[in-house]
């Protein structure tokens, strides 16, 4: 009897802690100012793009998935921002109207992921001629 009180014990505070644990944050640094978050929450990875007050305005982001990992479906785009995708690899937003100003950030941009595991992802933004200012790379856990 002990031992299975004991048992519901541990496994409510396993689910506890599961439950309060904030959502894990991966962030990537660019040379110009620029930063890119990722966060997941259950299969969706969301991105944040911050940028500096001394980087050009965002028109364009980009990602990539290396190690022959795909996404599943684009789950957020911001107001204004178009999406398309390369073969469940490339995955592009682009603005016309409303970039990302210096020294504001967006974070609608979100994937969904079927595979569990580690997901090497390039990211890069541009200029309002689709012309690259930052760049970068991370890791993120799903």
């Amino acid at each position: 009897m002990r031992n299975a009180i004991f048992r519901s014990r541990i496994l409510l505070g396993y689910s506890l802690i599961t439950i309060l644990l904030p959502t894990i944050v991966q962030s990537s640094y660019s040379d110009k100012g620029i930063t890119v978050d990722a966060s997941v929450e259950n299969q969706v990875v969301s991105f944040k793009i911050n940028n500096s007050n001394n980087s050009a305005a965002v028109y364009g982001f980009i990602i990539t998935l290396h190690d022959d990992k795909h996404y599943w479906k684009i789950a957020g785009t911001p107001i204004d921002w178009t999406a398309g995708n390369i073969k469940y690899q490339a995955i592009m937003w682009m603005t016309k109207d409303i970039p990302i100003q210096q020294g504001t950030a967006e974070d609608g941009f979100a994937i969904e992921v079927k595979q569990h595991g580690k997901y090497n992802v390039g990211w890069g933004v541009m200029d309002e001629k689709l012309q690259p200012i930052a760049w970068g790379t991370m890791i993120i856990e799903v």
